[in-house]
């Protein structure tokens, strides 16, 4: 007789958030529209690993990157508090990642005149070189992607209009000029959260596997 795995994994002495997820979760036919987060995951894999193949081949890592998009970004200082905050790297990562853009002559730092324990980064001629460069390499890079030679296809443009709409809906992060800022507070603005309708509750940010999954316990 075949177990119907779910009753094993979730006897009733069990039953906890993991299970009603299990439980709750639709299974999606293949015809369905795709969940959020693997529609998002799959873009993300998409853009991400060409981004990161280009940076690897320029001896660059993704934190440095951090610094160098910014900075030709603002064509300003970046300070190296606003990269922690933005990326969640650690300390030590952020002036880590500093001082090889700095060893490398793309980058000078100093402290900030307004706070002596703090740092601010900015690029050098070769350091907008190269991060241009990186630019350049992956809009060829989605463009390979679209199936077009240039930026000013149809098909580009389309695009382009498609996911300014669909990034609407996103929190905006440091790099999102005033315009994308203005539409994503008018779409909030007028499309509701209507979650807590439906008896949707807030998670909890501790993890609901335990730290020693060897013993087959789930909670």
């Amino acid at each position: 007789m075949k177990m119907n795995y779910l009753s094993e994994l979730c006897p009733p002495e069990k039953k906890g958030a993991y299970c009603f997820y299990l439980m709750k979760k639709p299974r999606r036919r293949p015809d369905s529209e795709p969940h959020l987060e693997g529609l998002v995951l799959e873009f993300l894999d998409l853009v991400y690993w060409k981004l990161n193949r280009i940076l690897d081949e320029e001896g660059v890592s993704m934190l440095e990157w951090a610094f160098m998009q910014r900075a030709i970004l603002f064509w300003g200082e970046i300070a190296f508090q606003d990269v922690q905050q933005e990326t969640g790297a650690s300390k030590d990562n952020v002036r880590r990642a500093a001082a090889f853009l700095e060893k490398s002559g793309m980058a000078t730092v100093r402290p900030d005149p307004q706070d002596g324990r703090a740092r601010l980064l900015q690029l050098t001629k070769r350091g907008i070189r190269r991060a241009q460069y990186v630019e350049d390499r992956f809009r060829q890079e989605l463009l390979a992607s679209l199936g077009v030679k240039a930026g000013f296809s149809q098909r580009v443009g389309q695009f382009r209009r498609a996911f300014w709409k669909a990034s609407g809906f996103l929190e905006s992060g440091d790099l999102a000029d005033q315009a994308l800022r203005d539409h994503r507070k008018k779409n909030r603005a007028e499309i509701e959260d209507d979650s807590k309708r439906y008896g949707y509750v807030e998670p909890g940010k501790k993890s609901i596997w335990v730290e020693d999954e060897s013993s087959g316990e789930l909670f």
